[in-house]
């Protein structure tokens, strides 16, 4: 939705959103380290909070690509029990979710 408002407004508004936008992913990456960190100390519900977050977002872009849903829901908890096996060895040099 479009809002007219005096000139100059529109721009503000999407700076705004972009701040806002920043913000979120720096909050989102910092809960992963806190997520990993936790995980690799023991805690294994770290590692459900993570799949919790990012199940929907892995199915559907796998689901993207193969356009089947069995297999994306097979290659989705293929790409899940690997980061299980190797979040030990994780040295969030990246994001966890590029990862």
């Amino acid at each position: 939705m479009l809002i007219l408002k005096p000139n100059g407004f529109r721009e503000h508004y999407a700076d705004k959103l972009v701040y806002m936008n920043e913000t979120i992913k720096i909050q989102n990456t910092q809960e992963d380290q806190l997520l990993v960190q936790a995980f690799q100390a023991g805690d294994k519900a770290a590692f459900d909070r993570l799949v919790m977050k990012y199940k929907d977002k892995i199915f559907y872009m796998v689901f993207r690509l193969l356009g089947d849903q069995e297999e994306a829901n097979d290659l989705a908890q293929d790409i899940f029990v690997k980061a299980y096996l190797g979040l030990p060895r994780f040295r969030q040099e990246a994001a966890f979710l590029t990862w």
